[in-house]
């Protein structure tokens, strides 16, 4: 699991949440990965909503990846995150990754398979 900071635009900050499958079998993810920013293990803001993209089944190979797209928005004088928590889609472990994004709203897209 990663998350992975992308270039914002006017207003917006971007994130990709990356799922690596390290089995040697097939797994599959569906929907929503469950997201929280954190700053000094403290929560920083609201969870993030889910947006309102159609989710589908992502079927993932030994090795392959499928990411969710986490969109922030960077108007507000929120303070910055070091981390962020990660719930995977239909599951209740959680896990931690360094990622600093403002901790104003967020959305998060369902999981889609890496091209």
């Amino acid at each position: 699991m990663a998350a992975l900071r992308a270039s914002g635009a006017a207003g917006h900050q971007y994130a990709f949440l990356q799922f690596t499958n390290n089995s040697a079998r097939t797994c599959s993810l569906t929907g929503f990965p469950g997201v929280q920013l954190i700053r000094a293990g403290v929560a920083l803001g609201k969870p993030a909503v889910r947006s309102g993209k159609p989710i589908s089944r992502v079927q993932l190979a030994p090795g392959k990846s499928a990411t969710a797209q986490l969109v922030g928005d960077s108007t507000c004088n929120a303070e910055k995150s070091d981390s962020v928590q990660i719930i995977p889609p239909n599951r209740t472990e959680r896990f931690v990754a360094p990622l600093s994004l403002r901790g104003c709203p967020l959305t998060i897209d369902p999981v889609v398979l890496d091209s």
